[in-house]
């Protein structure tokens, strides 16, 4: 609407500014005493501000809306990547997907800021001038018309060429992102083997067709470009050479003339700007489609509940003749069933790849079952809300990380107002006192300060994160791996100690007899 508005302005303050100006003009070279008429000086004032007004707010409010947009539009796809069962419908991998949402939200904030507008403008504008024309002098506004069907002919072949340029760049594009992303994750790999020479020659060969295609992109816009130009240019010379031959005859003012020829290139220079910017946003083109399907997934999600309930009591969890295929895998895992209730201790035991850890994925909510059904307190876990959830639960991953500024709030996460007594104590009962007791540890970035860190240190840390916190349901995957006999117990011992604060299941291959289990699995008996 702003855009509409302002496009409208501009195209009325250039009429009125053309007519104050033919008038000036033919005044002057008509008038020997040379007055100056006051009316045609208010005119050319009142169009020179209506054009600044237009030109000064217009661009402003459009950007901002853009932002706006793309901002929602970045918060829409990483609320459906936030979704694992709306993350595993998108055939993009993820770093595609992080090209959409940095690279692609600004080129679609960049389309919407600049050819959107240019869009609207390049509709009105010569409708408004042509509607002056026909009033004013019905002959040029034929000849206008006339011409003026035709460019949006040409703008057709010439964008659908440049649509689909557009397409093959971003897709180039993406497949050289997503390559070099690969290619940086396994350069340890590539190194070992002697491969790595020929990553290079294959990524520089994925350049050089993303140049090609980009290239072949900037010459088409050129092309449109040109045509448009010519076009134009010929459209124009057809009226002056109409008006020229009836001011000839005297059939025709010389102000009026004057006016008609200023304003005339008005008419085209809309679509002139509209098939630029159309080139220059051109990356958004292709990446909002992507951005939109990619937020409406999650918009097609049906709706889960904020939460099982509001209490902090631990959760009784449920598995009914659940079952789970995955893509690295023959063979399903499953069925499984089993009751976890409120407060108990479980402990999964197997062979590695039985389905320990994927059991734990499934009660985070990071996938779906294939079949049957898990429920939390008596509700549909896929019918809660995953972001809540997660917040519930207590986590200790195999491979844990220490996200953050530093090491005590690498630590706090799920717990910020931890005072630093109570993390030293709880460091100290799993002994690690001797790690967190340095001098400004806990205040130095994790990368830095945990890099000599050993792996049971690391593990122990992690569980440490983990006791802090909400925790009505604990997940410990290999809790006691890559730990001595005294660290095995200092950790049992500290989690013995809250076992009935939380409903606690355990994956391990260690002996766990020490803690009062509950319920103990042995997957390999459900594993087809």
């Amino acid at each position: 609407m702003a855009s509409c508005a302002g496009g409208v302005l501009a195209t009325v303050g250039t009429i009125l500014q053309a007519i104050g100006l033919s008038r000036l003009l033919s005044s002057a070279l008509e008038d020997s005493s040379h007055a100056v008429s006051q009316h045609a000086v208010v005119l050319v004032l009142v169009g020179l501000t209506a054009i600044t007004v237009a030109l000064g707010i217009g661009p402003l409010l459009t950007t901002t809306t853009a932002s706006a947009a793309g901002a929602t539009l970045f918060r829409r796809a990483t609320t459906a990547m936030s979704d694992p069962a709306v993350a595993r419908t998108i055939p993009q991998d993820r770093t595609e997907v992080q090209l959409l949402c940095t690279k692609g939200v600004d080129a679609t904030s960049t389309y919407l800021a600049q050819y959107f507008p240019a869009l609207v403008v390049a509709t009105a504008a010569p409708c408004i001038v042509l509607v002056w024309l026909a009033a004013t002098d019905p002959l040029s506004a034929g000849i206008v018309l006339a011409t003026v069907v035709v460019l949006p002919i040409f703008m057709v072949l010439l964008g659908r060429a440049a649509a689909a340029k557009m397409d093959e760049t971003w897709e180039r594009l993406a497949t050289l992102t997503s390559h070099f992303a690969d290619v940086v994750a396994g350069m340890r790999t590539l190194r070992s083997f002697n491969r790595e020479a020929r990553q290079l020659d294959i990524l520089a060969a994925a350049s050089e067709e993303l140049t090609s295609s980009t290239m072949a992109t900037v010459r088409i816009a050129l092309l449109s470009s040109f045509t448009l130009e010519l076009l134009s240019s010929i459209a124009t010379a057809l009226v002056a050479v109409g008006l020229g031959i009836r001011l000839a005859n005297g059939s025709i003012s010389l102000s009026v003339a004057l006016a008609i020829l200023i304003v005339t290139p008005e008419v085209y220079l809309p679509l002139r700007r509209a098939s630029a910017q159309f080139h220059e946003a051109a990356d958004g083109v292709a990446a909002a489609a992507s951005l939109l399907d990619l937020g409406d997934r999650c918009a097609t999600r049906p709706a889960r509940a904020d939460a099982v309930d509001t209490t902090s009591q631990p959760a009784s969890v449920t598995f009914a003749d659940v079952t789970v295929e995955l893509s690295d895998r023959t063979t399903p895992i499953g069925p499984l069933s089993f009751t976890a209730g409120a407060g108990t201790v479980t402990w999964l035991d197997g062979p590695s790849g039985v389905g320990k850890s994927t059991v734990f994925s499934l009660l985070l909510n990071l996938i779906d079952p294939h079949s049957g059904t898990i429920t939390v307190e008596g509700q549909r876990l896929n019918q809660v809300n995953a972001t809540w959830w997660r917040t519930q639960v207590a986590w200790l991953p195999q491979h844990p990380t220490f996200p953050g500024t530093t090491v005590a709030d690498a630590l706090t996460m799920r717990a910020p107002t931890t005072s630093r007594v109570e993390l030293l104590s709880l460091g100290d009962e799993l002994g690690l006192l001797h790690l967190l007791d340095r001098p400004g540890i806990l205040d130095a970035p994790p990368h830095h300060a945990l890099r000599e860190a050993s792996t049971g240190e690391r593990r122990r840390l992690a569980l440490l994160r983990t006791l802090l916190g909400p925790r009505r349901l604990t997940l410990l995957d290999e809790p006691l791996a890559h730990l001595d006999e005294a660290s095995r117990a200092a950790v049992l011992t500290a989690i013995a100690r809250r076992c009935g604060e939380s409903t606690v299941i355990i994956a391990s291959h260690h002996d766990l007899t020490p803690l009062p289990i509950d319920l103990h699995l042995h997957l390999e008996r459900f594993a087809r």
